[in-house]
């Protein structure tokens, strides 16, 4: 028998099982006998008192060690070499089969164990690498929570109101510093996840229950004879229950806005670079570890302020930023607002626009530029994610995104047209509301996130146009990945980034201070994004101190390139107003006059021709062309475009609703109606 001390396989020794397992014949391997003062010649066995006996004891041994032995190699027992070898050496063949039988079955069983305990060390080692990186950062900062006394709560023999006051008092207490919030009016806590960054989690009974009993003793007041015991129990699950179902919830825990990883400014110059819970903010700051902020002036200088407009330039000094017809760099001004923005986002009130990293070819360095700034805001690398290609999957991302409280969100290689209502929603709004997954319950989450979405020649549908902020580069290169990286300014730009995340995030901080003592002057020709004007102002407020220019002005051509639909739909209402003029039309006498066009020779000079892709699939589904057409023009109903003309609704005819092309009053030409004249019944002259 060997003791566990005498195995050689442990944790840090895995254990490799050749597969097939190859018989290997054991007479050849000798054997030496587990005894502490080394084998006994035979001799001297047969002289010793008891000497056959003692002889058959070793023998046993011997034959136990080879196969404990072949076991423990991970081979399989030869049972009939072995019995034929040693059966008459331990008392016969029998014995010996009895042996190994009973030697095998202890030696697979220690070696399962073996295998199982270094599965659970490896799994410890894996899956509570959180919980050390948790126990690194609170090694190098205090632990802030209170030492509060053990309270201890009667569960038993008492009403539900009367043990959930006190249970609800007893967490308050253990709640400080915070570590469970309300956020859009449910409980959650913030976890680790698999690599140590913080996220938001729902917390449901089990996690109040498991909250109750770090906070509180239970007991159980129990009789025995004359006298009444304690005894101690678990937190009930009903008190548990009735804490998450109570009116009074937003009371007992301070709200929660969202998670920064990196020191935030507020609107008044404020700094919150102390990690934990900030109240003024609703923030909870997590900085990654090895983060290493320089100190922020409180005024800061000219100089200081043109020291950290170059480091906030050097981060994207490497990119192939186009420069515009005008010789304005508004692709590079918006690049730069992007960096700042997620660590200026705190002292931003509104929305923030989705930021696009726009390139003509793969291997620009787009995703590189969105790395860079993830790991800038939070200091690890960007988890980013795929933009659904089914509409239905758009409102289980973005609730699952936005429930994880990340700072922000990125969608990486954008394909094919982007344009969902969805989307467009939860940019521009401060709650989202979403279905959970596989429930009727719906969620609301507070909607913080900064957004970045990259891709090739993106093409851009439905409302988001105006919701996004154009950042063009072109490596003019057929091959941008290979270039020489020896005439970049940083090489290995991340591994800088990361050196330097600290200095450049206090440029960021002291620009943005520089303003607020500056009196947040904003520039008189800062465009203004609706919905976004609060970003608008920052930022450009902002790169006005650090005397960039350019910031924004690349809007016009972002609208002719990226909005794919209003160009059609201008174009196409230009070619219907040529055919028709101001006769009304109903959407079956459209239909008809596309599908006549299907079969004309010249098919591109006809409004077929010129039809928005939306409008032909529209016809193309049969039974329910009519339908599909009319709800795509009663959304585009009064809306203005750049050709010239709109579509307005002109009334009913045999109980079906006419549809027809105007110009408007700016571009009509002699003789022509204009769309207030048609609405109003007045002549054109």
């Amino acid at each position: 028998m060997h003791s566990a001390t005498d195995n050689p396989v442990g944790p840090d020794r895995p254990i490799a099982v050749p597969d097939p397992l190859e018989p290997v014949d054991l007479r050849l391997v000798p054997i030496e006998p587990a005894s502490p003062t080394g084998p006994m010649p035979p001799d001297a066995q047969a002289s010793a008192p008891g000497g056959e006996g003692r002889a058959s004891t070793y023998t046993e041994l011997e034959l136990r060690g080879a196969v404990d032995t072949a076991v423990r190699d991970g081979r399989a027992v030869n049972v009939a070499a072995l019995v034929a070898d040693w059966g008459q050496m331990v008392g016969g063949v029998e014995r010996a089969a009895a042996i190994i039988a009973d030697e095998t079955a202890r030696a697979k069983a220690e070696r399962a164990e073996r295998e199982r305990q270094t599965a659970a060390d490896f799994a410890h080692r894996r899956f509570h690498a959180a919980d050390a990186a948790i126990a690194r950062k609170e090694h190098r900062e205090p632990n802030r929570r209170k030492e509060q006394p053990r309270v201890q709560i009667q569960a038993n023999d008492r009403q539900l109101p009367e043990i959930t006051t006190e249970a609800v008092a007893a967490l308050k207490g253990w709640n400080d510093p915070p570590s469970m919030f309300i956020r859009a009016g449910a409980l959650v806590r913030i976890v680790p996840d698999e690599r140590g960054r913080p996220v938001i989690q729902p917390v449901l009974d089990h996690g109040v229950r498991w909250a109750l009993g770090e906070a509180a003793d239970f007991v159980d007041a129990v009789t025995a004879g004359r006298s009444t015991i304690l005894r101690s129990t678990m937190p009930p699950m009903p008190v548990a229950r009735n804490i998450l179902s109570s009116a009074h919830l937003c009371s007992w825990f301070p709200p929660l806005l969202g998670i920064i990883e990196s020191p935030a400014i507020c609107l008044d110059g404020r700094l919150v670079t102390e990690p934990g819970y900030d109240p003024q903010t609703g923030l909870y700051y997590s900085p990654a570890d090895g983060l290493v902020l320089p100190p922020i002036p409180d005024r800061p200088t000219p100089d200081q302020v043109a020291e950290a407009t170059d480091r906030v330039a050097d981060t994207v000094a490497d990119f192939p930023f186009v420069v515009e017809n005008d010789g304005s760099e508004a692709n590079r001004a918006n690049a730069i607002a992007a960096l700042m923005t997620p660590i200026v986002r705190p002292m931003i009130a509104g929305r923030v626009p989705l930021m696009l990293f726009d390139k003509p070819q793969m291997g620009t360095g787009a995703s590189l530029l969105a790395e860079v700034i993830v790991t800038i805001a939070t200091g690890s690398s960007a988890a980013m994610t795929q933009a659904p290609t089914i509409r239905e999957e758009w409102g289980k991302l973005l609730l699952s995104e936005l429930s994880a409280g990340r700072a922000v969100i990125v969608f990486d290689n954008v394909t094919g047209i982007l344009s969902a209502p969805e989307l467009s929603t939860a940019i521009t709004q401060r709650v989202y509301n979403g279905r959970v997954l596989g429930r009727t319950q719906t969620l609301k989450v507070e909607n913080q996130p900064c957004w970045i979405a990259t891709g090739i020649n993106i093409a851009l549908g439905g409302d988001l146009p105006r919701r996004c902020v154009l950042i063009r580069m072109d490596p003019k290169d057929p091959r941008p990945w290979l270039r020489n990286r020896s005439t970049f300014r940083h090489p290995d730009l991340l591994a800088w980034v990361r050196s330097e995340r600290g200095r450049i995030i206090a440029a960021v901080l002291t620009i943005a201070r520089a303003w607020i003592r500056d009196g947040r002057r904003v520039p008189d020709d800062t465009p203004l994004l609706a919905v976004f004007e609060d970003w608008c102002e920052c930022l450009g407020g902002m790169l006005s101190v650090m005397k960039i220019n350019g910031f924004l002005a690349n809007l016009d051509r972002q609208y002719e390139e990226a909005d794919v639909e209003a160009p059609q739909w201008g174009a196409f209402l230009e070619k219907w107003h040529e055919r028709f003029g101001e006769t009304p039309l109903t959407v079956a006498e459209l239909i008809a006059e596309l599908e006549k066009n299907a079969s004309a020779p010249y098919i591109d000079q006809t409004m077929r021709g010129c039809a928005p892709d939306e409008v032909l699939e529209a016809i193309a589904v049969r039974g329910k062309g009519n339908q599909k057409l009319g709800q795509l023009l009663r959304y585009r109903k009064d809306t203005r475009y750049h050709s010239g003309c709109m579509l307005v609704r002109a009334g009913a005819r045999n109980h079906a609703v006419q549809w027809a092309a105007l110009r408007t009053a700016s571009t009509r030409r002699p003789g022509q109606a204009t769309v207030e004249q048609f609405a109003g019944g007045e002549d054109a002259s």
